[in-house]
């Protein structure tokens, strides 16, 4: 428990320290429109389509990936955004030679490194951009012209080069810990057998 304690702690210490980088980051001047450094691409793919597909290129849902299939979408690394349902708004970062399902929009940068870019669309708030009652939607003709701060080419360097240790940092303490909770699981199991 006590090693567990400890575990969590040093996560949720390197998430603020994440956040708290990216906040200083990008808190000056927002100085250009979203739309004027990324795309956004809809997917039309649904779980039937690929139920029966299996290949080397992974496609992506709400909650990660979902399986291989035999054809990707796109080339690039981008961000996959929830458009619609309870997740709206979170994002995360795929790699290239990748696909995402009909519940995902792309949201893919010009010319910008993509821990950089998911970091700057994580400062915005999509909350206010939700519409529907039942289900929860966005949609990117809405936020596309949400300002941004977008800073010169070697400060953007430096900062992906930053956000990309410190998301692989944060990824590894995350995997201690779900392994710690696992054995604690498999001790308590075994004591009442």
């Amino acid at each position: 428990d006590r090693k567990i304690e400890l575990q969590s702690k040093k996560f949720e210490a390197l998430k603020l320290f994440k956040l708290y980088i990216s906040k200083s980051l990008f808190k000056k001047n927002k100085n250009i429109k979203l739309k004027e450094i990324c795309q956004c691409k809809t997917s039309n793919i649904s779980m039937l389509d690929i139920e029966n597909d299996d290949g080397i290129y992974p496609i992506y849902g709400a909650n990660g990936e979902i399986k291989k299939i035999s054809s990707f979408q796109y080339e690039k690394d981008y961000l996959a955004i929830i458009k619609d349902g309870a997740g709206v708004g979170k994002n995360f970062v795929c790699n290239n030679n990748s696909s995402i399902i009909g519940t995902l929009n792309a949201l893919i940068p010009y010319n910008m490194p993509i821990y950089y870019f998911k970091e700057l669309i994580s400062n915005i708030d999509f909350n206010k951009y939700i519409v529907g009652s039942g289900i929860p939607h966005i949609y990117f003709n809405d936020y596309s012209n949400e300002k941004v701060c977008k800073h010169d080419e070697e400060t953007i360097c430096k900062a992906n080069k930053l956000f990309k240790n410190i998301t692989y940092k944060i990824n590894l303490e995350e995997e201690k810990l779900n392994k710690l909770q696992k054995i604690k699981k498999g001790l308590m199991q075994n004591m009442f057998v």
